[in-house]
């Protein structure tokens, strides 16, 4: 008999799971992913809120709309990352008007051209026209929204760039080129043109 001692040798413990280099992976894969969303949040925080500030929009609007004195009861808002369209309320029964600025002057003809694609859809009775503003003639199209709300488009471009047009509400049974009167009364939009 032998009296050898024997030692047994463990097995080897199997490693389980994933080798460590997939989970630093995927932590840092999460961690970007994290650091992108904050930091698209927070940019799209600060950029509602420049767009929000009607201060902000009124430097954009007076090359558009130069006036001395912003009316205090005109309350603009609107427009950021390219999108030139600004709302304006106004002491109107309706008491909304949009200034569109616009790259170019065929994009403006588009939005008074009645027959032009981007106005077939949504767009009723479309009527193209002129009327008298301040002095000179200005191209107009009237047509009715799916609501059934009649508008108003002006071309209130000058001899010169910004292309630019303001789309009113006419309230119902009212006179829709009396109504844009009304609401540029404040403003020189042909200032510096003659």
């Amino acid at each position: 008999m032998s009296d050898e001692w024997t030692v047994e040798s463990e097995a080897p413990q199997k490693k389980g799971g994933l080798p460590a280099w997939f989970w630093w992976t995927c932590g840092t894969g999460c961690l970007l992913a994290v650091l992108i969303a904050v930091t698209l949040s927070l940019f799209g925080f600060f950029a509602f809120r420049k767009m929000a500030d009607p201060e902000q929009v009124k430097l954009k609007l007076v090359d558009v709309l130069p006036c001395d004195q912003w009316p205090a009861d005109y309350k603009p808002r609107g427009g950021g990352w390219g999108v030139e369209q600004y709302f304006i309320t106004w002491p109107d029964q309706i008491g909304l008007a949009i200034v569109y600025k616009t790259s170019g002057k065929g994009d403006l003809s588009a939005l008074l051209d009645p027959d032009s694609l981007q106005n077939k859809f949504g767009l009723k009775n479309r009527v193209e026209g002129e009327m008298e503003l301040q002095g000179r003639t200005a191209k107009t199209m009237r047509y009715e929204d799916v609501a059934g709300q009649d508008h108003l488009r002006v071309d209130i471009t000058g001899e010169k760039a910004p292309y630019s047009m303001l789309d009113v509400s006419v309230p119902e049974d009212a006179d829709a080129e009396e109504t844009a009167r009304r609401f540029l009364e404040p403003f020189d939009i042909w200032r510096g043109e003659d």
